[in-house]
């Protein structure tokens, strides 16, 4: 793993919602950064104290840092908003084509293994759910169960007949217009070999999505 190392003046996106929101650091400190104010397309996007983002800071190379960090505080600085950050965690190296996405409705099956030990987790039983996008990182899907941020959950996906179980983490959920929810996860302890395999997937997805239109 290369090394994780931010800069002033790095270029970051804060992931909100399936958005991606442009970001610069402004400053650095041993148990902080600063950024300035996040942008989509002229959306400017508003932070809560102790809210958890998830960043992503590309490097030379084509690869980027996927990492996470708890909104310390809103400030301003010679009429520039920033936010302060604590210092990231969970930082993982992630190439770039990980977070090709395609739109895929499909059937897949998952349980709450949030607390349980290894030996219970085959007890506990499978629940249905409408996956609605895919990436190599993690997918989206509707459920009509209410699952809370940091949730480990264990997804049985079948992609070209073949059957991967996948220990996820929920990253956010909201509701839906139906009064179910649309859940994010992002795929934890998962092999390059497997995550390739679904990498490539979604690229055969995407080649036959460009031909029938």
């Amino acid at each position: 793993m290369q090394k994780f190392e931010l800069k002033v003046n790095d270029r970051i996106e804060v992931l909100i919602q399936e958005k991606a929101y442009k970001s610069i650091v402004q400053d650095i400190g041993e148990d902080f950064i600063n950024i300035n104010l996040p942008v989509n397309n002229g959306e400017y996007l508003t932070l809560r104290i102790n809210d958890k983002i998830e960043i992503n800071s590309y490097i030379k190379g084509g690869n980027c840092f996927n990492f996470y960090c708890n909104v310390i505080e809103r400030g301003r600085e010679n009429n520039i908003i920033y936010y302060k950050l604590c210092k990231p965690y969970s930082i993982a190296e992630i190439q770039r084509r990980d977070f090709v996405r395609v739109d895929l409705l499909s059937a897949i099956k998952y349980k709450n293994i949030t607390g349980i030990t290894k030996e219970k987790i085959e007890l506990i039983p499978y629940n249905k759910a409408l996956m609605v996008d895919l990436s190599g990182g993690g997918i989206r899907f509707k459920t009509k169960e209410k699952l809370k941020n940091d949730d480990l959950i264990l997804i049985e996906l079948v992609l070209n007949e073949q059957v991967n179980y996948l220990k996820s983490q929920v990253i956010r959920s909201e509701n839906s217009l139906d009064n179910e929810y649309i859940c994010g996860v992002k795929f934890l302890e998962i092999s390059d070999n497997k995550r390739e395999k679904i990498i490539k997937e979604i690229f055969r997805i995407m080649r036959r999505q460009r031909e029938t239109l």
